[in-house]
């Protein structure tokens, strides 16, 4: 088996890097819109966080997407994937916010590897 060239190393780090960029700043900015329009609440906590998990997942497909696309190679949107999935496991810790339904952390743990891993399907296909 040939091993890697240098510039395929590079593609594949630069891939996983700028998904991670596109991730991170989608999610950011529905953050920023969540926080102004969407409230978890004790009256109806689903509806925000199913909101807030399908745009989470699309950030997450687009990531993956791009971070495929710049690799040149699906393979490295499951590193991001897993990288993704080491960072939802980190968040399992912090508290939670009022009114946030009890799956809705779980839930993260499986939207964003998940997206990141369709994106690059998507792209691979």
């Amino acid at each position: 088996m040939p091993s890697p060239t240098g510039s395929s190393l590079l593609r594949g780090a630069a891939g996983i890097a700028l998904g991670a960029v596109v991730l991170g700043t989608l999610v950011g900015l529905i953050e920023a819109w969540a926080r102004t329009n969407l409230h978890f609440s004790v009256d109806n906590p689903s509806t925000p966080a199913l909101v807030h998990l399908a745009c989470d997942f699309v950030a997450a497909l687009a990531g993956g997407y791009v971070c495929a696309l710049v690799a040149r190679n699906p393979k490295a949107a499951t590193v991001l994937a897993v990288i993704i999935l080491i960072m939802a496991l980190a968040y399992q810790t912090g508290p939670s916010a009022p009114g946030e339904p009890s799956w809705y952390r779980l839930a993260l743990l499986l939207v964003g590897p998940a997206g990141v891993f369709c994106g690059g399907w998507l792209k691979g296909a």
